[in-house]
């Protein structure tokens, strides 16, 4: 039986940021932590290490918040109030809505255009809440190919997040699927769901070098999406 239900991660798997550009995210996570927790002269980018990818939008802002000295009470008190400040200060501000923030990465247009012509159905799970996600997608001309997605707001843990994204396209164990992300903890979460799990190394333009996601148990990496002979055969044959 050949996957017809694919989910994909968007940061590292499909689009990246460009280095050290502000967006307007990330504007509105500075202003957020300065409303809310009363953090002046805040910038994520400062913060910004390795081992938040794979993290979700909640779990790297509880982690930063904590890091930065706010006691754990106080952040679980106003984490909702930072969010809808956070997306608040997103929707106040649509001229710093570019669509040259993110790029995408090679060869990712020709392998979903492939995907939708063999009318495999393609969705979103991802840790980003899904206005920010939804943003960056359409803002590469890429938010069209999904029909469904499950995201940060949905859930903190990765495998909710997958879980709810297949619920939502009305996923069931008789059917074949398949997530594709750029980190280890993508292929646990795919795994969690009893779904295959690919994942998109460095050589890419990702994160983790193949190695360590072979040893983390993907069941396909992509050195290249220009590889689509390769990744179509997997979804064929697996």
């Amino acid at each position: 039986m050949s996957v017809d239900l694919v989910t994909f991660d968007v940061d590292g798997t499909l689009v990246r940021r460009h280095p050290d550009v502000p967006t307007l995210k990330l504007d509105a996570i500075d202003y957020a932590f300065r409303k809310v927790f009363e953090i002046n002269n805040f910038s994520y980018l400062d913060y910004l290490q390795p081992n938040m990818y794979g993290m979700t939008d909640r779990s790297i802002m509880r982690m930063l918040a904590t890091r930065l000295g706010v006691d754990s009470e106080l952040i679980e008190n106003k984490l909702d109030i930072f969010f809808h400040e956070m997306l608040a200060y997103f929707d106040n501000h649509p001229e710093h809505k570019t669509t040259t923030d993110y790029y995408v990465l090679p060869g990712v247009t020709e392998m979903l255009a492939a995907l939708a012509e063999r009318n495999i159905k393609m969705g979103i799970a991802t840790g980003n809440f899904a206005k920010f996600a939804w943003w960056k997608l359409d803002g590469v001309g890429l938010g069209d190919y999904f029909a469904f997605g499950g995201f940060g707001d949905d859930a903190e843990n990765r495998d909710q997040i997958i879980g709810i994204a297949l619920k939502r396209a009305n996923y069931s164990g008789k059917r074949k699927a398949c997530h594709f992300g750029d980190t280890p903890v993508d292929i646990e979460a795919a795994q969690a769901n009893g779904i295959l799990a690919a994942a998109i190394s460095s050589k890419a333009g990702a994160t983790y070098e193949s190695d360590a996601l072979n040893e983390a148990g993907a069941d396909l990496v992509i050195d290249s999406w220009h590889y689509i002979d390769k990744i179509l055969a997997f979804l064929d044959n697996s």
